[in-house]
């Protein structure tokens, strides 16, 4: 699916459906309007249940494959005393779709929440807590706050990907100043994947994590790539 940005002003968007098969105009657009104007910047889009989902500040966006049209769908609380949403992690595992948000401290406990499959709301599926990390790792401990006070985060720290299996086996991909690591939900147990350096972590106004980069799944194809 790509977007047609030539033909369109820039308070709509168009899509063109694109497969394995026959090309088509999807002749599905949306007037960004109607979703938030300009305040309007949906990021993450995740393909699930033969759509794709972006979230955003505003409205989370549903784009239906099937009939190539747009819907809103829920989305997650603000939390209180906050102004926007830390969208931390947004993405599928296991069949389901999954959403990871930060208060404005990045504290070592937060929830994983997980989209209803009627897409009536969302719910906590793990609650998650990291206390046991700082212990073993003290440089995630922010000795030297980088942002403004109003952005100071407690511990440094980011969510790379959320994994979940048939049989509810959750782990969470890490990284760390200096290090990602793979942390068992269930067992707490924590392997060390890569060491990475330590001066391309830095702060955002949205949390603390590697500067430009991406995390992609490993899908086995005999598909020629």
């Amino acid at each position: 699916m790509a977007s047609d940005n030539d033909a369109t002003s820039i308070d709509s968007s168009c899509f063109d459906e694109y497969g394995t098969g026959i090309w088509k105009h999807s002749n599905g657009c949306y007037d960004c309007n109607e979703y938030g104007g300009l305040d309007l910047c949906c990021y993450y889009g995740v393909f699930w249940n033969v759509a794709v989902h972006w979230v955003s500040q505003t409205v989370f966006l549903c784009f239906e494959v099937s009939n190539c049209s747009f819907r809103s769908m829920p989305t997650t609380p603000i939390p209180e005393g906050q102004w926007h949403r830390n969208i931390e992690y947004f993405g599928e595992s296991g069949g389901h779709l999954h959403l990871i948000g930060h208060n404005s401290d990045q504290t070592t406990e937060f929830n994983i929440l997980q989209l209803e499959v009627d897409y009536s709301g969302w719910f906590a599926k793990y609650r998650v807590n990291l206390d046991v990390l700082p212990n073993l790792y003290p440089v995630m401990v922010n000795q030297k706050v980088n942002p403004p006070d109003d952005y100071a985060y407690t511990n440094v720290f980011s969510t790379i990907c959320f994994l979940e299996d048939e049989k509810d086996k959750a782990r969470l991909v890490l990284a760390l100043p200096g290090k990602i690591v793979l942390y068992n939900l269930g067992s707490g147990m924590i392997k060390e994947l890569a060491d990475v350096k330590h001066a391309s972590f830095r702060h955002f106004l949205d949390g603390a994590r590697y500067d430009g980069f991406e995390m992609y799944k490993h899908v086995e194809t005999l598909a020629c790539v």
